[in-house]
């Protein structure tokens, strides 16, 4: 979508409705749950050039999404304002979750706390292999 690297006024993102959630064990790591918020302004592409990526994006970065069925039904939401026939606001939303470990170290016998962002277990790679492209008329 190169008309939003020329123009990246056109493209927003938020992280909206956010909460940090405590793990309720020992440790002090949490979670921040959040809704990701991109906004599209004067869209006058095909959405599946959007929505393609945002799926792909989330099969690497939030697998949970697409394993579990309650929340493959209700994570990723869209919403559309109509400007005229060609064009149109959209704003995607999709709830994310990022975990974080805190670990402690004693370092010089002080007591001194650590985070670390935790990646996201993948499911065992399935299929050919094949790269995917998203072609057609941006």
């Amino acid at each position: 979508m190169p008309e939003y690297t020329t123009d990246p006024q056109r493209l927003k993102v938020f992280a909206d409705q956010g909460t940090l959630v405590a793990k309720g064990t020992a440790s002090l790591s949490f979670a921040y749950r959040y809704t990701g918020t991109l906004v599209l302004l004067d869209f006058t592409g095909d959405v599946d050039k959007v929505s393609v990526p945002v799926l792909a994006w989330l099969s690497k970065h939030q697998p949970d999404i697409a394993l579990n069925k309650e929340q493959r039904e209700r994570a990723v939401r869209f919403e559309a304002e109509f400007i005229d026939a060609k064009t149109i606001d959209l704003v995607i939303k999709v709830d994310l979750v990022e975990n974080v470990a805190v670990h402690e170290d004693v370092v010089d016998g002080q007591r001194r706390l650590r985070t670390e962002h935790l990646g996201e277990v993948t499911p065992a790679a399935s299929g050919s292999g094949t790269t995917w492209v998203v072609a057609g008329p941006y």
